[in-house]
């Protein structure tokens, strides 16, 4: 299951990266509301907190922020890495 979570994560940075190039806030509200949700949920805790000020930035349409916080988070997963299964 965190394999096929992984992959999501990255598709959905990756989609909520383009949503902010395109000033689409409806729509890095929602994947940064996922984020938030689903962080806690698999133990990436630092994505719940990284959504959760995306999500608050992009309701007030605050682009500087957004901008930074969307780069922290894209950098995070970019790290992320699964250990092999034993």
């Amino acid at each position: 299951m965190l394999p096929e979570y992984l992959a999501g994560l990255r598709r959905d940075t990756a989609a909520a990266e383009e949503a902010l190039a395109r000033g689409d806030w409806e729509k890095v509200r929602d994947l940064a509301h996922v984020f938030k949700g689903l962080g806690g949920s698999f133990g990436c805790d630092e994505v719940t907190r990284l959504g959760g000020l995306l999500e608050a930035a992009a309701k007030a349409g605050r682009a500087d922020p957004a901008r930074g916080l969307m780069g922290e988070l894209a950098d995070y997963v970019s790290r992320i890495e699964l250990a092999p299964e034993p």
